[in-house]
């Protein structure tokens, strides 16, 4: 799967860098592959023209392995599909918010991806994103924990490893770089 260009991206990752921040959990390009380095996007030079196919302007950019072609930024895999507030939280500025899905609903469907990742990937990450707004909620309380005991089984057989994203930033530039240098 190759990266687009995504305009929005580009006026994230200017600030990110300039504070000294050296991971980014809001890319969704992946949502469980290993984490990447975050690519140099290339100029968008001409306008595109969206009344054209999209095969006229839509174009994949090369992975970025080298360092000239990627920032000092690691980015790891994050979706909306784990996490809990778009689900789970009645918004009322947002016209298509659900406001409430049954948390059994939501706790399979956690379950049923970890379990094709770790049956099938090497290496990947299986983000669960918490916000706070929703976290503390009741009915939420008891389904996070139901879920967290359940990967603490495979970790006690060894099979995974939980990590927050800090950790999971380190790991991967101690891999690529040999040292941790400032996560």
């Amino acid at each position: 799967m190759q990266n687009l260009v995504d305009k929005s991206h580009a006026g994230t990752v200017h600030p990110y860098l300039s504070s000294g921040k050296r991971r980014l959990t809001s890319w969704r390009s992946f949502d469980s592959r290993t984490p990447f380095w975050d690519p140099r996007r290339p100029p968008l030079g001409e306008p595109i023209d969206f009344s054209k196919p999209a095969a006229t302007w839509m174009h994949p950019i090369k992975e970025t392995s080298s360092p000239p072609d990627r920032r000092p930024l690691v980015c790891v895999p994050c979706n909306y599909y784990m996490e809990d507030k778009t689900p789970m939280q009645f918004l009322p500025h947002c016209e298509d918010s659900q406001g409430y899905v049954d948390v059994r609903v939501i706790e399979n469907m956690w379950r049923d991806r970890f379990l094709l990742i770790r049956d099938n990937e090497e290496e990947s990450v299986s983000p669960v994103l918490m916000h706070r707004d929703t976290s503390g909620m009741a009915h939420i309380i008891g389904m996070r924990e139901r879920f967290m005991r359940w990967v603490k089984d495979f970790e006690r057989e060894g099979e995974v490893e939980s990590l927050q994203t800090p950790e999971v930033a380190q790991w991967f530039r101690q891999k690529h770089l040999g040292k941790p240098s400032g996560v």
